[in-house]
């Protein structure tokens, strides 16, 4: 941003921006990880279609696991398949592992982990029950799966047993812990928006665009859509928002492989609202053309406008 008059910090940001963020946001929206009760007006959402379910739902009047079992089922009628499906949480049952005794490898085929259906094969495939019962497992027995509900082994070439090293590849290999702490359950029916993966300024600045829209409560925010949005402003490499102009912003692309609706409009919206609080913040008149673009004046006590009017954007 550039301002028209007033401090500028070392970092080239206005000064007393971040003292502005600490002081704004309150201790629920400081953690890294953000946990949503699931009727939040803003994050959460009407329950899920599936009785005993109390996520939101949010495909098909389901929650994203239940419209994710159904399309698998082939897409039964939606009313059929949820007065009949589990409610429990697809991912955290209990995945099949080997059945030589002892094995706690993931299961690959005809009962067997991978490692013991190779020594099977090489063995010419003899009766499977038959050969099952002089398999040894190995030892001393591997690592287990660093996923914590999972009772399965590690891989040998991975800290994930099968399965989860599968789902962790196939969700484009994100940070360990971050995919770790994905898998948790974060409570019955609760869902997360996980900041760890932004630096400490632009993860405040995040926090601080969160809470106001919360407050705002004037529309909703799917949480798992604003945590790719988060990836997608690490991989920007910044460290605030006020690093580039909005017409940055305006142009940013999401990371290969994701889809781009609502990005630009969460971001844009995020941008403003950061601006305007260092406006605020250096009491400053921002002139358009100039870097603020809107033409407000802000106080160092003005209140931002968006907490008594309309929100800049909706994203």
């Amino acid at each position: 941003m550039t301002a028209a008059s007033g401090t500028i910090s070392q970092a080239g940001r206005p000064a007393g921006l971040l003292e502005k963020l600490l002081a704004a946001i309150r201790p629920e929206f400081r953690c890294e990880v953000l946990v949503f009760d699931p009727r939040d007006p803003v994050f959460g959402g009407p329950p899920c279609a599936v009785p005993e379910c109390d996520r939101p739902a949010r495909c098909r009047q389901m929650c994203w696991s239940h419209s994710h079992r159904w399309m698998m089922a082939g897409k039964p009628d939606p009313a059929v398949f949820a007065a009949t499906t589990s409610p429990g949480w697809a991912g955290h049952s209990p995945l099949p592992g080997c059945q030589v005794t002892g094995c706690g490898y993931a299961l690959a085929g005809h009962g067997l982990c991978y490692q013991h259906f190779q020594r099977w094969t090489r063995a010419g495939r003899p009766d499977l029950a038959s050969w099952q019962t002089t398999a040894s497992p190995p030892s001393p027995a591997p690592a287990a799966c660093r996923v914590s509900y999972c009772t399965l082994w590690a891989k040998p070439t991975s800290v994930f047993c099968h399965s989860h090293h599968k789902r962790w590849h196939r969700g484009g290999r994100a940070d360990v812990e971050e995919f770790i702490a994905s898998c948790r359950d974060p409570g019955p029916g609760h869902e997360y928006i996980d900041l760890r993966c932004l630096p400490g300024r632009l993860r405040l600045e995040v926090q601080y665009v969160l809470q106001c829209r919360r407050d705002e409560a004037r529309s909703q925010l799917v949480p798992v859509r604003v945590h790719r949005f988060a990836r997608d402003l690490a991989a920007a490499g910044v460290a605030s928002l006020l690093d580039h102009p909005e017409d940055y912003w305006a142009c940013l692309s999401p990371r290969p492989g994701q889809a781009p609706a609502g990005l630009r409009a969460f971001t844009l919206d995020a941008y403003r609202r950061i601006e305007q609080l260092a406006s605020a913040a250096a009491g400053t008149w921002n002139t358009p053309g100039t870097g603020g673009g809107r033409g407000t004046w802000a106080s160092p006590n003005a209140e931002p406008s968006w907490t008594s009017g309309r929100s800049p954007s909706r994203g």
